[in-house]
């Protein structure tokens, strides 16, 4: 009770800093010591030191609520319903605040940002996806240290009516700086953050997969491909390169123009981890659905066909069924370039076997399977 007081007077500021300082600490504790503070109207006095004149007095409210808004879901929604002016005071640190406070600033945005529940709509916590963007775009935005929190917040944001946010030009370069910096300092554990938020932006409008093509990202995901350890890694990589295979023509071109990326997705369709095989052959077949014949003979000359038959002949059921919808698109591909009047791949499935995988298929005890494997064999069997 006593430190409760102490950091309730504020015209002893020395005291009601050093309490303050006190409360920061015991915040970092237990969850139980949290709800105790709590029960003795710990959020009162942290939000009222919060309009101090004192600049470290603002520091240590600060450092006490980022601790809450770190716990968990409960206590950062709490945060959030006590002051609706919060955001706005922590945007305006970021605005016009000093270094010290920006980054205190950051941290508890990213927290709440990062702790946001599924059931809660995005634009709840639009402002403060707002203001990590701004941050992210500043000259702050520079140093590593600082848009390495940015991100941390920001990587499950990137989704929605928000992601338009996400226009700026100062972002991407910087994006890059911190991931060729989280490849040679792996221990930091920023790269599945910084995958997911590319992820988010190469899964929304093709200006923005535009734009981190431009940042040759596919380079440095081609290195991580052939050379990183992480199944985890990988898979989140194959995830962003389905997004840029579904975007537009120009923009799918560059995964079959980078080189060895093609050759090591097709390595990688052959791995002993079936998830991280999957994630590949999604990568493939969702390039399968581009109606550039010369995209598609490069699949095939990479060894599509064979990588169909061996995965309809040995594949599980997730495999089966990405493979057939990818033999679907290139069939249906083949009959918009119809040449002498003939589907252009169907000379390809000759002999391969696949004719006789497919009617093996029709007999599959998954609905969407043997309903998918009937389609192709009425339609394309010869």
């Amino acid at each position: 009770n006593t430190i409760l007081w102490l950091a309730s007077q504020e015209e002893k500021p020395y005291l009601k800093m050093e309490a303050l300082w006190i409360l920061a600490n015991i915040l970092t504790g237990t969850t139980s010591q949290i709800e105790f503070l709590f029960h003795k109207d710990v959020l009162s006095i942290l939000f009222k030191s919060l309009k101090s004149k004192f600049q470290k007095v603002i520091e240590n409210a600060l450092w006490a609520i980022g601790n809450i808004c770190t716990d968990n879901y409960e206590f950062r929604g709490k945060v959030l319903e006590m002051d609706l002016s919060f955001e706005c005071m922590l945007v305006k640190i970021l605005q016009e605040g000093s270094f010290d406070l920006k980054e205190l600033a950051v941290w508890i945005i990213a927290s709440i940002c990062r702790l946001r529940p599924n059931k809660e709509p995005i634009d709840r916590t639009a402002p403060y996806i707002r203001g990590l963007i701004d941050a992210l775009s500043s000259k702050d935005g520079e140093k590593l240290e600082f848009s390495s929190d940015c991100v941390l917040g920001l990587q499950n944001s990137v989704k929605g009516p928000v992601i338009s946010l996400f226009n700026r030009n100062e972002i991407f370069p910087r994006i890059k700086t911190l991931y060729k910096f989280a490849l040679i300092e792996p221990g930091l554990d920023l790269l599945s953050p910084i995958h997911a938020m590319i992820g988010g932006l190469t899964s929304g409008p093709d200006e923005l997969v535009e734009k981190i093509l431009q940042q040759n990202f596919l380079t440095e995901f081609s290195k991580l491909l052939m050379t990183s350890k992480s199944k985890i890694h990988k898979k989140e990589v194959c995830w962003i390169l389905t997004n840029i295979a579904l975007a537009k023509r120009s923009l799918k071109q560059a995964i079959i123009s980078e080189t060895g990326l093609l050759d090591y997705l097709f390595d990688l369709s052959c791995d002993s981890d079936p998830q991280l095989a999957n994630e590949a052959i999604w990568v493939i077949c969702s390039l399968c659905k581009d109606q550039s014949k010369d995209i598609l003979f490069v699949l095939i000359d990479k060894g599509l066909i064979q990588l169909f038959v061996s995965s309809l002949r040995g594949g599980d059921t997730s495999r089966k069924m990405l493979v057939l919808e990818g033999l679907g698109e290139l069939l249906i591909n083949g009959n918009s370039t119809k040449e002498e009047g003939k589907n252009s791949f169907l000379d390809v499935f000759q002999d391969s076997g696949i004719y006789e995988l497919i009617d093996l298929c029709r007999s599959h005890e998954q609905k969407e399977i043997y309903q998918l494997a009937q389609t192709l064999y009425e339609s394309y069997h010869p």
